[in-house]
Parts: structure tokens; sequence; C-alpha cells
């Protein structure tokens, strides 16, 4: 079985086959072990810790996600999604679920966006919370009880 160690640089992956950097633990295939990237880390030294599962659906179900790009997003108790992209202007519409990973899964009605999970962190002190999206993109969000602008 051939070992291939992962380093991230900017943009770009690159395997090397059969290198191990000091104190990296070596992982095969099927392993468990994840590794994170450097934002999750420092959000993490930070104090942030990953929201998800039964605490992440009370905090999304019912209510409106209101990002730092402008978008507004009200997500029903009955698992679906509307709201405007702050970005394009656009409506947009889909489903949504908590995986068994404890992570929010969003399949959009729409071509242009990717379907997919995303992991969110809060920082308990300060309640920001970050959000990594399904296309690997950051942004900030709060939620607005209810359905803030009635989509």
């Amino acid at each position: 079985m051939r070992k291939f160690i992962f380093l991230f640089s900017c943009c770009m992956l690159v395997l090397i086959p059969g290198i191990l950097l000091a104190g990296a633990e070596q992982q095969t295939a099927g392993s468990a072990a994840t590794a994170l990237l450097p934002r999750e880390q420092k959000l993490i030294e930070e104090g942030y810790r990953e929201l998800k599962g039964e605490e992440l659906r009370n905090m999304i179900s019912g209510n409106t996600e209101h990002s730092d790009t402008g978008s507004y997003f009200y997500h029903s108790p009955e698992g679906t999604f509307k709201g405007k992209s702050g970005q394009s202007g656009k409506f947009f519409s889909g489903t949504w679920t908590i995986n068994a990973d404890g992570k929010i899964c969003r399949n959009w009605n729409s071509q242009y966006i990717a379907t997919g999970c995303s992991t969110l962190y809060i920082n308990d002190n300060s309640k920001d919370i970050q959000w990594l999206d399904t296309d690997g993109r950051w942004y900030g969000t709060k939620f607005l009880t209810g359905n803030f602008k009635m989509y």
C-alpha cells in the first residue's frame, strides 16, 4: 500500500508519495482521522468549536441565516429554505437537513450553486459564527429569529 502526505499551499494540493513530515501521523485509507485546514485550526485556537447535530438544527430551524455577504435565507422546520443572495441579488430555494455527521446539508434548486454539506463554527464567548461552505468559501453568519425577511 502506498502512503501519501498531503500538503496544502494556498490553492493547490500537492501529493508526495512515501514522504512523512516530522511529527505527522501515518494515515491509511479508511482512517477516521481528518486533517484540519489552517483556517479551521486558527478558529479552534481562538476558542471556536464546531456547531453540529441537534444544537445546529435548533439554531437553524425556523430562523433566518444572515451572512456577511448580505444574503438572507429562511430555513423552515419542514426542511426547506428560501432567500436572496447578497452577491447576485437572485432568489434561491431548496431543501436542508442535518446529516449523520451533524453537518447542515443543502440541496439547492439551482444548477449554479454546489449542493452539499457545510461546517459551522461558533465562538461561545462572542457568539460569532463562521460558515465553511460546500465550495470551500468561508463567511461569517448569524441567525435571526423567525422568517426575518418574510420569504
